[in-house]
């Protein structure tokens, strides 16, 4: 499970780098309480983070607690592509 954060349509502007976003999450939320919860925080825009949590609770718990400057979305999850040949020869 993992909660993808990105700044609010009002802070476009004071928010334009992933470690912006990461530290206005880090003022929201003690890393403490939620630390063992969360596996990896992952850059996946400009401003943007997609952080990977141990459980489905642990992202919403983490989702409902990102401040007003920052929103949050669940990542749509996309399946891996494989392709299967045959050597025969």
């Amino acid at each position: 499970p993992a909660v993808a954060i990105y700044p609010a349509e009002d802070q476009k502007e004071k928010i334009t780098t992933a470690e912006d976003t990461k530290k206005a999450l880090r003022a929201a939320i003690d890393p403490a309480r939620i630390g063992d919860k969360i596996h990896a925080v992952k850059k996946i825009g400009n401003a943007d983070l997609l952080v990977s949590t141990a459980s489905t609770e642990s992202a919403a718990t983490l989702g409902k607690a990102v401040p007003t400057s920052l929103r949050t979305t669940e990542p749509a999850s996309v399946a891996a592509a494989c392709c299967l040949a045959s050597s025969s020869g």
